[in-house]
């Protein structure tokens, strides 16, 4: 059997290799990490370029798209100014149907009331006539029968 020394020593032995192992396994643990801290700061210095890289490409972008603007289409524009004045004025200056339509009426109406006028003047000249003895009853009412203002009898 074992002895009480014996066992002491088989729990030094075991605790001094355990401790190796520990030891180990922290050096292991530290190489990884180490390792793996490393991978991460190259990838992370690999999209801070590919980062830079696409701040670049898009300054560019945006500096070629500006100079196109200003190469192709400002000399369009500075060229055209003129004639989109000359054209908005002339836009300005267009007559619209409500206008026209307004316009139209406002002529109807006149034309209505001098034709009245003229119509009165006719049935007078008439009426004047027939007092005369220059038309006849019948010749009188088949004058004032006539259009635009006919008078029914």
């Amino acid at each position: 059997m074992l002895e009480q020394n014996d066992l002491k020593k088989i729990g030094e032995v075991v605790e001094e290799k355990v401790n190796i192992l520990r030891k180990e396994m922290k050096e292991e643990f530290n190489n990884v990490r180490g390792e793996m801290k490393e991978g991460f700061d190259n990838v992370d210095k690999e999209f801070g370029n590919v980062r830079k890289e696409m701040k670049d490409l898009h300054k560019e972008t945006i500096e070629g798209v500006c100079e196109f603007v200003e190469q192709n289409v400002l000399p369009l524009i500075n060229e055209n100014t003129e004639e989109i004045k000359k054209l908005n004025q002339r836009i300005s200056q267009t007559v619209t149907i409500d206008y026209l339509d307004e316009k139209l009426s406002d002529l109807r109406g006149d034309l209505v009331v001098l034709t009245r006028k003229e119509d009165k003047k006719v049935v007078r000249l008439v009426e004047m006539l027939q007092a005369k003895n220059i038309l006849s009853k019948k010749e009188a009412k088949e004058l004032l029968i006539l259009e635009p203002f006919a008078q029914i009898f």
